[in-house]
């Protein structure tokens, strides 16, 4: 019998050829990377152009600039820079507030 005239003799059940393999494994790496791709793309656009909420804040009795500032923002922002951007958001001229005086919080 001449060589390569053999009758084809298939896989086991259960065993695959090394090239089949690899084909499926950069096929899962592709669907992968198709999948993360668009999961960002779903994200950005969700977030595109979408203009942050504006925080108001009713000052109450006995609150400072400062006191805002240091409950309304995380531990790690200094509060001073946050007090002037508060004066600065509502137009302040000075450190005085009054209860029931509404105050637009910027972003920290």
């Amino acid at each position: 019998m001449p060589v390569g005239k053999a009758a084809f003799a298939p896989y086991p059940p259960g065993v695959t050829s090394g090239k089949r393999r690899i084909r499926h494994r950069y096929r899962r790496r592709r669907l992968a990377a198709l999948l993360a791709a668009a999961a960002c793309g779903l994200y950005l656009a969700a977030h595109a152009g979408a203009e942050p909420e504006t925080e108001y804040y009713v000052v109450r009795p006995g609150d400072t600039l400062w006191s805002i500032a240091t409950e309304r923002y995380p531990p790690h922002t200094d509060p001073r820079v946050v007090v002037e951007k508060v004066r600065e958001e509502n137009g302040l001229r000075g450190y005085g507030i009054r209860p029931g005086e509404l105050l637009r919080l910027p972003e920290g």
